[in-house]
């Protein structure tokens, strides 16, 4: 039996040991928060049993445990630049035991195990049972959902961007490429903030249950663009405005 009451106060109580002052822990905290409630919506969508429901909320808690100990460690959630926080959190969580404190019950283990470790992953190319497939989509759908989010109402916005913004820059050949290809933007590629929302728009294409598709609506784009827009002042929208045409052509079609 999982307890979310119990998950809840021990979610906090590990949080409680880093800088809440930090404004990037901070971000993570009320980020897990906020995937916590996906997984509840994604959960009804897909009429999953109070059991099944639980689990999935409890994994949308512990999905980015390890990057609270990366920023503390680093000073820097950048992965390529530090270390993967999703091999971290299932390190925290099982290597340190810290799983037993959210769940006394290991019969979900494997479960929770692979859907942190793979939530962060270009693909889902693992050796999976269909159970654990479904709670690996459920959360990478949770945690995206909540990119557009983010990208929409978070108050330092332009620090969400981190690459810079240069008027009249075009969109990198290979990130056209992989965002035309209808495939996750290749990180390393990203040159300047254009980029960045490719990317980010780009994780619509990785949305793998249409209980998560039928939350993108044409507003969220709009919405996205627009704060894109606002945020760095932008005159000469010709780029966003392909990137919208493409997604919302690419979900008309799905």
């Amino acid at each position: 039996m999982i307890d979310l009451e119990n998950v809840d106060r021990t979610f906090k109580d590990y949080v409680s040991k880093f800088d809440l002052n930090n404004i990037t822990i901070k971000r993570k905290y009320e980020h897990t928060l906020r995937v916590k409630d996906n997984c509840k919506k994604i959960a009804k969508a897909l009429n999953l049993s109070l059991e099944d429901t639980n689990l999935l909320v409890l994994i949308g808690y512990l999905h980015d445990i390890g990057r609270f100990l990366q920023m503390k460690k680093y000073n820097s959630i950048v992965d390529s630049k530090t270390i993967d926080h999703a091999d971290l959190g299932v390190d925290i969580l099982f290597k340190d035991n810290l799983i037993r404190k959210f769940i006394d019950d290991n019969k979900y283990d494997n479960i929770i195990y692979k859907a942190v470790k793979y939530h962060n992953k270009m693909n889902l190319n693992y050796e999976l049972t269909s159970k654990e497939k479904l709670f690996c989509k459920a959360i990478r759908d949770a945690d995206k959902l909540d990119i557009f989010y983010v990208a929409t109402y978070d108050n330092n916005i332009k620090d969400f961007y981190i690459l810079p913004y240069v008027e009249g820059a075009k969109l990198n050949p290979k990130v056209k490429e992989d965002f035309d290809s209808h495939r996750l933007v290749d990180l390393r590629n990203r040159k300047t903030a254009i980029d960045k929302l490719a990317n980010i728009l780009a994780f619509i294409y990785d949305l793998n249950l249409d209980a998560s598709k039928k939350t993108i609506t044409e507003n969220t784009i709009d919405n996205v663009i627009n704060t894109f827009i606002k945020t760095f002042n932008v005159k000469d929208t010709n780029e966003c405005l392909y990137l919208k045409n493409n997604i919302l052509k690419y979900l008309n079609n799905t």
